[in-house]
């Protein structure tokens, strides 16, 4: 088996490729496609969880229930995102399915996304983490600014105004109107995350975060001590691991929360991490090293 580590839209561990974006934004996408659009049924809901951000919302009709659901274990540019519903099942099946949540940025393909099933609502597309997209101007701008925004990104959240679909000659808009006071709602919850676990929120609007130094060596680690009896039953699964990384690069705290159900999958990850994680500290805007945090994303993948 495998074990991948992921960080947002960076994928740290080389046995994935980057994510594949479509050559079309989503208004174009939108423009050029057979469109079935979604209306809200519900306002957005926020659950401020013990270990994790929840925000929810449903469209479509009392017959034909549809959930869009943003879930983030820290904050980080990335959410755990599900998309459930009747209408998600022909997205589920293909490889070029891709999504879309801002105007004027491309769309990105669903190619390691999870299926699964929502109860009340049926099949579902589920991400373990989805970023809003970036423009050629954003990339060039974050590349040469290594700073970051622990959340998600507000100036990326001014433009995200639906959550959309595409295959082939098809979409799927859910007509969310503007996300970015869902998106805000969702940040204020994950700040106060910060808070509970000793951190500063103002100190992380604009950091460097901290990196971990042997992605590869660590995932590896992880990957053999895979329980045996998940592997005997092949069961594969996805947990969120957060480190409390201290100004000086050591690992203080660990915490795993598992996004999927899976009764013989219990990661040692948290275990492994605490003995051998090599951590460069995170830094303030000033460059002085800060007590932070590091969030990934394991998924365990068995080998074809």
């Amino acid at each position: 088996m495998r074990a991948f580590f992921s960080s947002g839209l960076v994928v740290l561990a080389t046995a994935l490729a980057s994510p594949a974006y479509a050559q079309i934004t989503t208004a174009e996408a939108l423009a050029a496609k057979k469109i079935t659009r979604l209306e809200p049924i519900s306002p957005w809901n926020i659950d401020y969880g013990d270990n994790r951000c929840r925000l929810a919302r449903v469209f479509g009709s009392d017959d034909e229930r549809h959930l869009v659901s943003f879930v983030q274990s820290a904050p980080r540019a990335g959410c755990n995102l599900t998309i459930a519903g009747r209408y998600i099942r022909p997205y589920t099946t293909s490889r070029k399915s891709y999504l879309g949540m801002r105007d004027n940025a491309p769309m990105r393909q669903l190619e390691r996304a999870g299926i699964g099933e929502v109860a009340g609502f049926g099949p579902a597309i589920i991400l373990s983490s989805f970023s809003l997209a970036r423009t050629e101007a954003e990339e060039a701008a974050d590349e040469a600014s290594k700073l970051r925004y622990a959340g998600v990104d507000p100036s990326k959240a001014e433009t995200a105004n639906s959550v959309t679909l595409a295959l082939g000659k098809l979409a799927l808009t859910f007509e969310t109107a503007a996300l970015k006071p869902a998106l805000e709602a969702l940040n204020t919850c994950t700040r106060s995350m910060l808070t509970e676990w000793g951190l500063d929120p103002e100190e992380h609007e604009s950091y460097r975060p901290p990196r971990l130094t042997h992605t590869k060596e660590l995932a590896k680690a992880v990957g053999r001590k895979y329980p045996r009896e998940a592997l005997r039953r092949r069961q594969s699964g996805v947990f969120q691991m957060r480190l409390i990384v201290e100004a000086d690069g050591t690992v203080s705290n660990c915490h795993l929360e598992q996004n999927t159900i899976a009764d013989s999958l219990n990661s040692p990850a948290c275990q492994i991490a605490m003995a051998v994680a090599e951590m460069e500290p995170a830094e303030d805007a000033n460059g002085k090293p800060l007590r932070s945090f590091y969030a990934t994303t394991i998924t365990y993948s068995m080998n074809p």
